[in-house]
């Protein structure tokens, strides 16, 4: 998979603040699979704008 460092960069440091937020706080499952479906989406957008 060929990806940009600038894209790269960017899902880091979406990447970060996530880790960050859940090892931060807690979270009940509800808010933790919002979380995951959240990144899922991120992700998503993030292998169809390569």
């Amino acid at each position: 998979m060929f990806r940009s460092s600038r894209n790269v960069f960017v899902l880091d440091n979406l990447n970060d603040k996530l880790f960050r937020i859940t090892s931060n706080v807690y979270m009940s499952s509800e808010q933790w699979f919002f979380l995951k479906l959240l990144e899922d989406f991120y992700l998503t957008l993030y292998y169809y704008t390569i």
